[in-house]
This record gives C-alpha cells, structure tokens and sequence, in this order.
C-alpha cells in the first residue's frame, strides 16, 4: 500500500505518513535469516501461522485427518477473522486449496514488556503490517491483516491486588485506593474471582474470552455495574504501554494524560501496546437480588404489545436502579434483571414481582404463561456466573447497534414503535447499562462517544450465517439487518454508535462512533504514532494511514 506525504491542515501542524507497509506479499519481507535472529532474541516465541482449519483441506500441504478432528472438536472455540477475499473453511469447499485471507503469518507470542518491545521496533524498522491481538473476539477484524506480523499478548499477565495504589506523578499525600492490576493475558474470570475474595469488585466484561487490557476497556465497555460506577473507561487508574518508538510509557492523570485520555475509549491497539492496566474497585456488594423473565407469544403482534408494556417501564426500573439485558426473537423475549442495592428490611421477592408486574399481567391477559424466577445471591460473582456461563464463540456474525436516549422511552407513542422495530426478524438485545453514573461522567471526560451521557439503554442488532450460506443470501440478510437498524435511528437521535461491524460503510463512521471527541483523537494519534505503525480497519486514523 502506497501513501502519499499528506498534510491535513484541521490537525495544525503537519506530520508525515508511512510510505508502505511491507506484508509477506512484497519483495521487501525480511528474510528467513533476519526472522531467525528475532525470534532468538524473543526466546524462540515466533509462530507461523495458518488458518485453523487447514489441516481439513485435501489439497493443503498441512492436510492430516487426525489433527483435522482435533480442530473440529475445538472449532466452537476458536476466534478469528480470517477470511477477506480469499477462505478456508472448517466445513465447506474442503476440496479447494486452503487460502492464508487475513491471518497474520507470522506471530509473536509476547511474554512480557520486552518482548512487545522488540516486535514493535522490528515492525518499524522494516516497515511491516503490523497487528496488535490480547485476547477475546472482534466483530470487526482489528488483529486481522493481510500478510502481516502480529504481537499476541495472551501470555502477558499481571494480575494482582493492589491494597494502596497511588498513579505514579500524583502530588505528595493523595490518598491510596485499593486497586486491580491486570494484563492482557488476564480474562474477567480470574479477575472476578480475585476481587470476590477480597470483598471488592471491579467493573469489567463478561464474555469468556475478553481481556482486561485490550479493546474492551479501551472502548466503550460496559458492565452490569456500569450504573452504579460508570464504562470501564470510567475506572481506569493508570496504563502501562509500548509507544510506536518501542518506548515504555506510563499513562494516567498525572503523566501523559493526553494519551490516557485516548485510551479511555479510543479503542484498543491504537496508541500503543497496553501490557498493564490498573483498575479502581469498588465495596463488594451482598444480598442481591435477581430475576429472570420468558415470555413467549404466538406471533410478533402479540409480542410487541407486551414489549411495548415492558419499554414503558424502562424509566421506572431505571430509577430504582435496576441492570437488565433483555434479548428479543420475534415471539418471544427474554429478560434477566439483577437489584445490587435492593431496599433493606423488605420481602425481596415481593420487590422483584412489583417491579415486573405490569408485564406479567399483560402477557397473561393474552393467554401466555409468562415465566418469573425470583433469586437471591451472596455476590457479585455468583450473579455473573449465573446469568454469563461460559460461551462458545467461531460463528460467523454480524452485529450493529444504537444508543437510545431515556426520553424515548417516556412517551407511549415512541415505546410502541420501538416494540414493533424490536419484533423484526433478527434477533435485538435491550441493555439497561446507561443512565446513572454513566449519565454523571462529563461528556468529554474520556474519548467515549459523549452520547453515552445522555443514553439510557444500548441496543444491539444481530444476525449470522454458516461457512455454506451463498454470497448473494448474505448479501439479502445484511441488508435486512441495515434496514432493522434503520428503524432504530430515529430513536438514537444521533446519540452515537457502538463501534460494529454492520456500520463498517458508514461514510461518517468516525463521527458516529466518537462524536466531536474524533478530532482530539486523531491529533493525539498522529502525535504519539506519526507513522501509522498501529493500523487496524475502522480505528482511529485508519482513514489516514489505511488498513
């Protein structure tokens, strides 16, 4: 990929692209020999790298029945993006060659700073196509890249409870807070179990597979405790990263706070190579109360008129602080609420059928046989052990969604349209995770998309398909999906966007994902990584340096 010096004259003063990125394609690729000495000096922990399921391919060199199997037992497991132009699937056209698409070739299997280091300042010296993986999934492709190098930081772990964290820079005598300190390697579950044990919680993600340190607390990542503490932007005290220099840097309030502004929402693999972060905890909380809503209806009419009576409620039950996830099929929703602070010295499950009555009542006047499971945990933990087993990923999916604001909500003309959008064909998910403390934050506290301030619920848009689906029915179910989503707009009123895959073509995405935060963000990108070396679809600058 050939860049032109470019000059923008909105940033001040101008600063120089990269000229190419060298990938395993061109003539400039390091040699075998130069590979070697690198991976000596990273304790051998270079990988090269093939599509997982290569070895199911007759026609691959790596073909082998026996390790094949071993990759179908574990598919359901794998997360990856691999395909772009060219594929190689685990269950479909296994008598064509198996194609590299967009799976890195070559990987640094990171162990510690230095490792990161040594990657990144090879990448930059010979100009490579860099990508920057901790663990998780991406509905985007951001650690995908053709012919690249990429820096995996699964074994870069720091997990530790901080009794008396002060930010390195802060003033003589600011107090200590009892802190997290995690690695990217580091999933939520470990994290959760360590803050349970010491009577404190932290707020975080809940997929299996989600780092601590990666995309999603350097985006918009939220949690079941976001309304009472905020995004996960909200509770990060400090980063540790490697710069575009190969630098170590610190960055918090007191210490590059540019950057740790970016971090705070400009999105993962951007600014840098994160390989700590410090989270704030916060009180354990005990005595929860939970409850799980099924309501089933013989067609989507009827559904959408008892949503509707559950929408009007949002308010309410946002008031009285509830969390609540509610995932919507057509003729059948399902709600899953948690009460972290309920009201002492009262009947808990009383508490929980008041607040749900209304869409009880409604469901049964339609003869329908609501289901309601009242529960009572000890912590944290127990409640997201409950409600998030653990999941299986490796489907293909397309996801978009929407902030919606609470007003929506407060008028029953809006509710019931925003029923009937939610009874479409694809499958919509209702998230009560804004408002409270979100809505506290100032709007350009962090780089977050400001409409998070004014949100109430974020609602997400989903829609898949198998390896054997024909390009032409994608085609038919993606548009399908836009169009849903489209019914939404209205009620977003341009709040702003979740980064997502289905937006990808959205001319303006930059705005739609970070509002009049994007402006600061490219100016702070092009200052700490003037040459693009950190490059990734749809991230902050991509529309500069390319991807």
């Amino acid at each position: 990929m050939l860049l032109p010096w470019l000059f923008l004259s909105s940033l001040g003063p101008a600063f120089v692209l990269a000229s190419t990125y060298c990938t395993a394609l061109d003539a400039c690729w390091p040699s075998t020999q130069i590979w070697a000495s690198l991976n000596t000096s990273v304790d051998r922990y270079l990988i090269a790298t093939c599509p997982p399921a290569a070895p199911c391919h007759v026609l691959d060199p790596l073909f082998d029945e026996e390790t094949c199997a071993a990759v179908n037992t574990s598919w359901t497991s794998i997360t990856y993006w691999e395909n772009g132009n060219a594929s190689c699937y685990i269950n479909f056209q296994l008598d064509t060659p198996c194609k590299q698409g967009l799976v890195p070739v070559i990987v640094l299997d990171a162990h510690s700073l230095e490792d990161v280091q040594k990657g990144i300042n090879f990448a930059r010296e010979h100009q490579l196509r860099l990508q920057i993986k901790a663990s998780g999934h991406d509905f985007i492709g951001c650690a995908s890249g053709e012919g690249s190098l990429l820096i995996w930081m699964r074994h870069v772990q720091n997990l530790v409870l901080l009794p008396e964290f002060v930010a390195l820079g802060a003033l003589n005598g600011t107090k200590s807070v009892k802190a997290i300190r995690t690695g990217p390697g580091d999933g939520w579950a470990n994290i959760y179990d360590l803050a349970n044990r010491s009577d404190v919680v932290v707020v975080g993600g809940t997929g299996q597979t989600v780092s601590s340190a990666g995309g999603y607390v350097m985006g918009s990542g939220y949690s079941l405790l976001s309304r009472h503490h905020g995004l996960a932007v909200d509770n990060v005290l400090q980063f540790t990263l490697v710069d575009a220099f190969g630098k170590k840097v610190i960055a918090n309030a007191h210490r590059n706070s540019d950057l740790f502004w970016c971090l705070r929402g400009g999105g993962g693999g951007t600014f840098g190579v994160v390989t700590e972060v410090i989270h704030k905890t916060h009180p354990a909380y005990h005595n929860i109360l939970a409850a799980t809503l099924t309501v089933s209806a013989p067609n989507s009419i009827e559904l959408a008129s008892v949503l509707k009576v559950y929408l009007d409620l949002q308010p309410s039950l946002n008031d009285a602080q509830w969390w609540l996830t509610t995932a919507v099929q057509q003729t059948s929703f399902v709600l899953q609420a948690a009460l972290f602070t309920p009201p002492a010295g009262v009947n808990l499950t009383q508490v929980a059928h008041e607040a749900f009555q209304s869409v009880i009542l409604a469901a049964q006047n339609l003869s329908m046989s609501p289901v309601f499971v009242v529960q009572k945990f000890p912590n944290f933990l127990a409640v997201h052990d409950t409600f998030f087993l653990p999941s299986s990923f490796g489907s293909s999916a397309v996801l978009a969604s929407r902030l919606i604001p609470r007003h929506v909500f407060e008028n029953t003309t809006t509710t019931t349209l925003l029923a009937q959008a939610a009874t479409e064909p694809f499958a919509v998910i209702f998230n009560l995770v804004a408002g409270g403390t979100v809505s506290k934050v100032l709007p350009h506290a962090t780089s977050v998309n400001p409409g998070w301030c004014k949100a109430l619920h974020l609602v997400i848009f989903a829609s898949g398909w198998t390896s054997s689906t024909p390009l032409s029915t994608r085609d038919i179910l993606w548009q399908t999906l836009t169009l849903q989503t489209s019914l939404f707009e209205p009620f977003s009123e341009g709040l702003g966007r979740y980064l997502n895959e289905a937006d990808r073509n959205d001319p303006d995405w930059p705005l739609s994902f970070w509002g009049d935060n994007y402006k600061r963000l490219l100016e702070t990108k092009c200052k700490f990584d003037p040459l693009g070396v950190f490059e990734c679809p749809k991230c902050v600058s991509s529309e500069v340096f390319g991807s």
